[in-house]
């Protein structure tokens, strides 16, 4: 890939998947990390490491978000995969790169991870792990999230009448309330009795809080506005006939000691919660 060509990627990806990138990889280089991403330095590039640095440099994302997500993101699936799920889908994947680093089961068949993204987050990716080889069967789809990506997901061999494990991480945040709807109405759609749905989502003090203030105008400056947030998480999905459970990073940060807000975890009130994980099943 030429210096052109690479420059043009960069912009194409956007700066939030390569900073995230960036933020595993430190992750990765700490004693106590929560997890191990040994592909996140080069999917991050220098370009996701200068980001992160000018970040900490204004004094934003102290707080382990992106951390704790990825470790609960990482454990849901295991369970789902260990329960016998195996389809996996990846929506706007970006620099995911779980294909890659983890243990997924091979019997009683292989587990297919399908992931769908822009086709310059896809390129990006491909030319930086091109001599590394994923633990599943990886299933690479160029589609945007707004355009007809179920079509090319069943045609790339997705089967809607098995279990599938859902990933919508660090999504649903920027796009709009209606957009957040359609998009887990076409999961729903798609998804057989025994699915599984793992998404995370901003409540409405993300954009209250004066705290969060810097980290949203940082955002929009960036160009990646924040736009969705809820309190109510959960009835997103149990509108359309899921059970969900509902956790705060606090809470699941508590056996690692690694969230560094001085209340104690689950103390402040959930309406005052920045984020939710959530975690919902069908049927």
């Amino acid at each position: 890939m030429t210096e052109a060509e690479n420059d043009a990627a960069i912009d194409a990806v956007g700066s939030t998947a390569l900073l995230v990138a960036a933020m595993r990889a430190a992750e990765t280089d700490r004693a106590d990390r929560l997890f191990s991403d040994p592909f996140a330095r080069a999917l991050a590039d220098e370009e996701g490491a200068a980001m992160l640095a000018r970040a900490h440099a204004r004094g934003l994302h102290k707080v382990p978000l992106v951390e704790v997500r990825t470790r609960y993101l990482d454990d849901r699936l295991l369970e789902a995969s260990r329960a016998g799920v195996r389809q996996i889908v990846l929506l706007a994947a970006g620099m995911d790169a779980r294909a890659y680093r983890l243990d997924w089961p091979t019997t009683p068949g292989p587990t297919r991870l399908y992931e769908i993204d822009r086709e310059p987050v896809l390129a990006w990716k491909s030319a930086r792990l091109q001599t590394s080889l994923p633990r599943c069967v990886r299933v690479a789809l160029p589609g945007d999230i707004a355009g007809d990506w179920p079509t090319a997901l069943v045609g790339s061999g997705f089967r809607p009448e098995e279990p599938t494990a859902w990933v919508v991480e660090g999504l649903l945040v920027y796009i709009e309330e209606a957009d957040v709807h359609a998009l887990l109405a076409r999961v729903n759609e798609l998804s057989a009795p025994g699915s599984h749905l793992l998404f995370d989502v901003p409540g409405r003090a993300l954009f209250e809080s004066t705290t969060s203030a810097p980290a949203v105008a940082a955002m929009a400056a960036r160009g990646s506005p924040w736009r969705f947030g809820t309190d109510a998480p959960a009835e997103l999905v149990t509108a359309l006939g899921w059970t969900a459970t509902v956790t705060l990073p606090a809470d699941y940060a508590a056996p690692f000691e690694r969230w560094p807000q001085s209340s104690s975890p689950g103390a402040a009130p959930r309406k005052l919660a920045h984020s939710f994980f959530v975690a919902a099943t069908k049927g």
